[in-house]
């Protein structure tokens, strides 16, 4: 499987998701968040929608230390969180946000049922290599009826996170910890690194046909 595809293929998977999230941000997102306390009340929950929006689902303390592997030490808390000695679950303050934010992305978002499929043929893939970071949102909730687009922005989002950990791995077998790898200029030695993720990255997309890695790149750089 081509190293290359599942950098293109990263980037507008970071294009999409990113852009989508800003969309609902700007189009009630923001209004929910207030109506619910604010981020430092339910920020958390946004992050942690896709595993948190599961009845009891925990995040345990491991997969949160690799999700927020860059940003030093970070304490979880507010309202919408109830921790424990192994992690931490939606409270039902909590869990009554993750519904309307659900219910928000799915009215805001039409997507396409082919990328969809596409998208989930290669997150039911990515289970089998996914690591830490991965774990804590996969696999991403999926209420009935929600919308294709809705569907969609999820599953991307909980692919970026296969991706993470394969970079996370890459830079350990280099010897660098996440402060050197953040701090690591371009060069060879970064190169080397990209390289490694790209291949590791690259793996579930191999459950797709050749024709289907194009029409899933094509497909996500059409969207807006």
């Amino acid at each position: 499987m081509d190293g290359d595809y599942a950098g293109r293929v990263a980037r507008e998977i970071d294009r999409v998701f990113v852009s989508s999230m800003a969309f609902a941000r700007d189009n009630g997102g923001r209004d929910l968040v207030d109506r619910y306390g604010g981020r430092e009340e339910v920020g958390w929950l946004v992050e942690f929608r896709t595993s948190l929006a599961w009845p009891d689902r925990l995040v345990t303390w491991p997969q949160f230390v690799a999700v927020t592997r860059y940003r030093g030490r970070v304490e979880i808390g507010g309202g919408g969180i109830v921790r424990s000695a192994k992690g931490f679950t939606a409270s039902a303050h909590g869990a009554a946000f993750l519904v309307e934010l659900y219910k928000l992305h799915s009215e805001l978002f039409a997507g396409s049922p082919r990328l969809n499929e596409l998208a989930g043929r290669v997150l039911d893939a990515a289970a089998a290599t996914g690591r830490e970071a991965f774990a804590a949102m996969a696999p991403p909730f999926e209420p009935a009826g929600m919308s294709a687009g809705g569907l969609l922005v999820n599953r991307l989002g909980t692919l970026r996170y296969h991706r993470a950990d394969a970079h996370a791995s890459a830079w350990r077998a280099a010897g660098l910890t996440a402060e050197e790898i953040q701090a690591l200029p371009p060069g060879p030695a970064r190169d080397a690194i990209e390289a490694d993720t790209d291949r590791a990255a690259a793996v579930p997309y191999s459950v797709l046909s050749p024709e289907e890695r194009t029409e899933l790149l094509q497909g996500l750089e059409a969207q807006g």
